[in-house]
């Protein structure tokens, strides 16, 4: 029985399937397109989600950067204001000095 065994192998063409190899080897790509497509699907889903956790972390990004830039410009509008109370002072305070009298006018040189 083992020698008709070997002798059909001998003369099995392993280029042309048989029509059990045809059918073996018909299913496995039709479960593979399967699950191709549905791993398609579940990446198209993934991506959806990455993108609305993506839209969602820039808005709350954005959100914190106004916020952050509105203080920014009020600190700003305070410091510009203190400058200008400080410049109208330093005027006023160079003004007052200039009328004052010299130490050294006061003196005499010989």
């Amino acid at each position: 029985m083992s020698s008709s065994l070997s002798n059909l192998e001998l003369f099995h063409d392993p280029s042309y399937p048989t029509l059990s190899g045809r059918f073996r080897s018909m299913r496995p790509k039709v479960l593979v397109h399967r699950l191709n497509r549905s791993w398609k699907l579940s990446k198209k889903v993934k991506e959806i989600t990455r993108a609305g956790k993506l839209k969602r972390e820039m808005q709350v990004k954005n959100m914190k950067l106004y916020v952050m830039n509105k203080i920014i410009v009020e600190e700003n509008e305070r410091l510009r204001r203190k400058a200008m109370t400080l410049l109208q002072e330093n005027k006023i305070l160079l003004a007052q000095f200039q009328k004052l009298p010299h130490p050294d006018s006061n003196t005499i040189k010989y």
